[in-house]
């Protein structure tokens, strides 16, 4: 069995090279049936006016969706495709657990079972709780058991062109337990994680440079050299 992960990241940086927070914003909304892990409130919605940094609680103002200061990385649409080999009696069942080191996975499709440590932060006196944070400690993670791997059928309608693109491949379709069906498994998530480049300007403003950066948990680092870039 070729299980095939693709996915991008997206981190913003200064000219210092430091990291940029408060990157929770949904630049591309996702269809209505997406399952997400939190209450709408921490994925705010693109918006032309200057987002306003908050400590706990979430709070919004005038409007403007309030930003996350820990998070200084959104995960992009990474999806699971299956290939299961020739002459396999399908449709086959499997577990497939997916972390991510650093973060919260906060969209999913189909149902998975989700863990996000730290995401509410209970308020006993207070009768509620609020919005937690992340640091480089944080594992989120999704999980789907029994998960029916080569089943007939096809995921739910839409006409959005973001989850009809990852459509187009030769991967066999999965299932849930609760019968929830796509060409793939999909999620989406926020950390609080540097990335793999840094990229600042020197002191006398005349040089852009690039240089890798290591990462701070050396059990998450892929290792070895980045073979090639695209500068744009």
């Amino acid at each position: 069995m070729v299980v095939h992960e693709w996915g991008t990241f997206t981190s913003l940086q200064d000219e210092s090279g430091e990291a940029i927070a408060g990157l929770n914003t949904d630049d591309e909304p996702l269809p209505p049936f997406v399952h997400t892990a939190v209450i709408s409130g921490i994925l705010a919605w693109p918006t032309e006016l200057p987002p306003s940094f908050f400590n706990l609680p979430l709070n919004f103002s005038k409007g403007v969706p309030g930003v996350h200061a820990d998070v200084t990385l959104r995960l992009e649409t990474p999806v699971l495709y299956f290939y299961p080999p020739g002459g396999l009696d399908l449709p086959v069942e499997m577990n497939v657990r997916v972390l991510f080191r650093g973060g919260w996975l906060t969209e999913f499709y189909p149902d998975a079972r989700v863990d996000a440590p730290g995401l509410w932060v209970a308020l006993p006196e207070q009768g509620g709780s609020v919005l937690g944070g992340i640091d480089r400690r944080t594992v989120g993670s999704l999980a789907w058991n029994g998960l029916r791997v080569g089943v007939d059928g096809s995921g739910p309608e839409t006409g959005e062109e973001v989850w009809l693109a990852p459509r187009r491949v030769s991967a066999v379709p999965v299932e849930t337990a609760a019968g929830l069906r796509e060409k793939y498994l999909f999620y989406r998530g926020i950390g609080h994680v540097d990335a793999m480049l840094r990229v600042y300007r020197s002191e006398d403003g005349q040089w852009l440079e690039i240089r890798r950066q290591p990462f701070p948990d050396p059990g998450a680092s892929p290792g070895g050299a980045i073979g090639s870039a695209w500068l744009a």
